[in-house]
């Protein structure tokens, strides 16, 4: 009778001390990979607020007097102005036709018939195989031919057209997530497709459309090889190209080029930053409901 009890205790306490083990592991990798990433931004930071003599002298600290006119020699005689437009340019609306588009195809999908459903999702799959640097040269020869080589119509679409799939396949699968009986319902009382997809799905599948659309922003604002190959006029080049190509140019001034990659990453930060919620409901609801 007196062991049945203390063996229950043992066993509570062994498996309390389990959970907090497990706890303390989880929380401790979570720490590492935390700092691994942030003292590597804080550090480029840091660095660009130096003079080149204090960062030979002082590459790890703060520095001591921060020196603001590496940012504003950026934009003012290196063309960072410039290069920070263009990739507004070309960013903004090319997240946006792919978010419309996409949003757009997923929802015929929904609506499709089983076996028209599943073949369309094969060639979306089949698109996602393929790797960029297989379609280069007729992408060149393609663009060069309609005359959209250095235009941002032309590197607008190319980003368009490389992120359908993905763009569709996600879409899809948050758009199919939405219950059905809302839909049924508003066709009841009346909403045409068009009416539905704008007052069902695109407000019930907003925080899959933010998800996709911070993946879309990370990508078209990072990509360096279609830029270089479409935009072949310096002074239509974005700014992670300009940043791509300080790297020689200026040599041992390491506060001058981490400004440089400092200016570029901002802007996904605040991005992100601004999103965050939408971009976690989006990723549990498919985690959950995929």
């Amino acid at each position: 009778m007196t062991r049945t009890p203390t063996l229950r205790r043992r066993r509570s306490t062994a498996a309390v001390i389990r959970r907090a083990a497990g706890s303390t592991v989880i929380y401790g990798v979570m720490t590492v990979v935390s700092l691994a990433t942030v003292i590597p931004l804080m550090w480029m930071v840091f660095t660009s607020l130096k003079a080149p003599p204090e960062y030979v002298t002082n590459p790890w600290l703060w520095p001591r007097e921060p020196q603001w006119g590496t940012y504003i020699t950026l934009f003012t005689e290196r063309g960072f102005s410039r290069y920070f437009l263009n990739s507004i340019l070309v960013t903004v609306p090319s997240v946006s036709l792919i978010l419309l588009l996409g949003a757009m195809a997923a929802y015929g999908l929904v609506i499709a018939r089983p076996r028209t459903r599943s073949r369309t999702l094969m060639y979306f799959v089949i698109g996602q195989m393929i790797p960029v640097t297989a379609i280069i040269a007729p992408l060149y020869v393609m663009l060069r031919t309609t005359h959209l080589i250095n235009s941002y119509l032309g590197l607008i679409l190319t980003f368009v057209a490389g992120a359908m799939s993905i763009s569709v396949f996600l879409t899809y699968g948050f758009f199919r997530a939405v219950p059905r009986e809302i839909a049924d319902a508003a066709s009841i009382d009346g909403a045409g497709r068009w009416r539905t997809f704008a007052s069902i799905y695109l407000p019930l599948g907003a925080p899959g459309l933010a998800t996709v659309g911070i993946f879309q922003v990370l990508s078209v604002w990072n990509e360096i090889l279609l830029v270089i190959l479409i935009m072949q006029r310096n002074e239509l080049q974005t700014l992670n190209v300009a940043v791509f190509q300080a790297v020689g140019e200026y040599g041992t001034d390491i506060p001058a080029l981490f400004a440089g990659l400092t200016v570029a990453a901002l802007p996904v930060v605040i991005v992100y930053l601004l999103f965050t919620r939408q971009f976690v409901a989006g990723l549990t609801a498919g985690a959950t409901k995929g």
